[in-house]
């Protein structure tokens, strides 16, 4: 809950786990897509990125961002695969104004 909008998000951490196949370290292009309430959408993080064979994290830090609607942000972790873009995982963050402590009906 936020007291008003728009209002700045804390800081926080995105954790992946990727298994390659390859034999060899491959490049990937990764992005962080946020699904706003209103339907629009936003890149909130764009790269590429060497990963090894194997079992492998990629954490994706974001200091803040700024949030304008109320409703449910959906952060998509997404990859490039040929010239499409793949969802591998969709995380949700619900967004909602916290109701005024000096509410109707809250009187002295």
């Amino acid at each position: 809950n936020v007291k008003s909008l728009p209002t700045v998000m804390p800081p926080f951490n995105i954790g992946t786990e990727w298994k390659i196949d390859a034999k060899r370290p491959i490049s990937m292009t990764v992005r962080i897509r946020e699904s706003l309430p209103s339907g629009a959408s936003r890149i909130l993080i764009k790269g590429t990125v060497k990963i090894p064979p194997g079992h492998n994290r990629i954490n994706l830090s974001f200091d803040s961002f700024h949030v304008d609607e109320e409703g449910e942000h959906v952060m998509s972790v997404e990859y490039k695969k040929g010239s499409k873009w793949v969802t591998a995982a969709d995380l949700p963050i619900e967004v909602h104004v916290e109701a005024s402590s000096n509410a109707a009906g809250s009187e002295s």
